[in-house]
């Protein structure tokens, strides 16, 4: 998580949201949590946001382009700067 604060304090980057994994357990014992997806309201270009973000270590399949449609489900969403595009984190 500390690395998606580092991220997010970037003046590049707008904004950070996680949508958690339908399998997730918020009361785990141990704290895990399992994210689908991050979204980023940014104006980096992918391949800085990768390395920024380290998808090696994430084991992520890196940043795909997304639009305000994929917002849905994910709550307290600010707007998105009309400078800034939306790009989501994923995993395969």
């Amino acid at each position: 998580m500390a690395r998606l604060r580092d991220v997010a304090a970037r003046d590049e980057v707008e904004w950070v949201r996680v949508a958690l994994h339908d399998d997730t357990q918020l009361d785990d014992a141990d704290g895990d949590v399992i994210a689908e997806s991050v979204l980023f309201a940014t104006t980096l270009p992918a391949t800085e946001l990768e390395e920024a973000v380290d998808i090696a270590w994430l084991h992520s399949d890196g940043v795909v382009e997304s639009d305000e449609s994929s917002l849905e489900d994910y709550t307290e969403v600010p707007a998105v700067p009309g400078h800034h595009r939306v790009v989501s984190l994923v995993w395969d």
